[in-house]
């Protein structure tokens, strides 16, 4: 069921994680809510494709635990390797997913709210100000809202047509890989899924993730390399014989393996919009900052940000205007601020702890790499 009308009081521009699960959370606060995005059913795109423990707790909060269950695969347990070892059989808790479908599930979840509408097009033009916000689509109409959330991710316009400006943080931070795994010789694989960490500082890893999704084993891979490295050509042409070379203990733990699809490769420049406290007009998720995917973090301040900007809207809506003072209290809260500065300071130490190799960060992997042996031997003692 939809609403048929050109009034609304938030228009969201961008229907992937942030957008979808804003709209959702909105209109079950009784929020008349346009929801935009050109494309549907979502593209196919390699973005997150897992969620921790704690972030299913953070959907649970916002109320969208049910309607991506169906797009979601669980893992109880995971293996964990470093050095080439298998050091620790461990609890996991993850969630995993395509993203594409997890999108669509969220957007289904958005469209069934009587105070949703889902416009399937592409905005051509924001006109802020301290009232309403016009909105302009390609195709002609036009939209009136109070507030304007842009969801839009890495990519689009209307930032920096708006005035928003983006400040780089980090230039090429890391590569993320996704590809789909088989077994050779077997129907399956013997682990129920596989975190495997870097064997040493100069191959600039961070880690495998071996996971399922459905009867699928899934693979995401981060590296801390520019887009002209040998290793990444050669991934993309053999991709075994990439990952043997990156990791050659790692034959030995899972034994023959094939790369069964074409790769995915992202590279991640992590970046902060500034200039931000603007009336009418808020960013969220990607498309304020970026995330390493690696530190898995990306997830935490889309949802963050989901129940934060859902708890500021009601009040601003309730009294007339959208003025710069009433954004800037989204911008100032204290959990998003909390959110973002542990996103970024998560991603800087996994690529320091990855690829330093000065002493102290020696002595810190070789402290991790014990702690973690430690722990896995006495976890098989008390399972024994």
């Amino acid at each position: 069921m939809s609403v048929q009308a050109s009034e609304f009081a938030v228009a969201i521009v961008g229907a992937g994680a942030a957008g979808a699960s804003l709209a959702a959370s909105l209109a079950r606060k009784g929020l008349k809510t346009a929801l935009i995005d050109p494309r549907s059913p979502h593209e196919r795109d390699f973005r997150a494709e897992k969620i921790t423990p704690a972030q299913w707790e953070a959907v649970g909060r916002i109320g969208l635990q049910e309607a991506m269950r169906p797009a979601l695969t669980f893992e109880p347990r995971v293996w964990v390797a470093r050095r080439g070892r298998l050091i620790d059989k461990c609890a996991s808790g993850n969630w995993n997913f395509r993203y594409p479908l997890l999108i669509d599930a969220l957007r289904g979840a958005a469209r069934a709210e009587p105070n949703v509408e889902f416009i399937e097009q592409r905005v051509a033009e924001i006109v802020p100000s301290e009232g309403s916000q016009q909105i302009r689509l390609a195709d002609g109409r036009q939209l009136t809202a109070r507030l304007v959330a842009i969801a839009t991710g890495v990519g689009g316009f209307l930032p920096k047509e708006l005035g928003f400006e983006r400040r780089l943080v980090f230039a090429r931070h890391s590569v993320s890989i996704g590809f789909d795994m088989a077994p050779l010789g077997r129907k399956r694989f013997d682990f129920p899924a596989l975190t495997y960490h870097s064997e040493r500082a100069s191959d600039r890893l961070a880690y495998l993730s071996l996971f399922p999704i459905g009867e699928t084993m899934r693979a995401n891979m981060f590296v801390y390399r520019n887009a002209a490295d040998p290793w990444l050509a050669l991934m993309q042409s053999s991709p075994e014989a990439a990952l043997r070379d990156i990791m050659p203990g790692l034959p030995r733990l899972i034994g023959g393996f094939l790369v069964r699809d074409a790769l995915s490769l992202r590279p991640v420049d992590l970046y902060r919009m500034e200039r931000v406290r603007r009336p009418g007009v808020v960013l969220i998720g990607d498309c304020f900052g970026t995330a390493c995917p690696a530190s898995g973090s990306g997830l935490d301040k889309v949802f963050s940000d989901v129940a934060r900007l859902s708890a500021h809207a009601p009040g601003w809506l309730a009294t007339p205007g959208m003025s710069a003072e009433k954004i800037a209290a989204f911008y100032d809260d204290s959990q998003k601020i909390a959110a973002d500065a542990d996103s970024l300071a998560r991603s800087r130490k996994l690529r320091e702890m990855s690829t330093q190799a000065a002493l102290p960060w020696r002595l810190r992997r070789d402290l991790r790499f014990y702690a973690q042996t430690a722990r896995g031997i006495f976890r098989a003692a008390v399972h024994a």
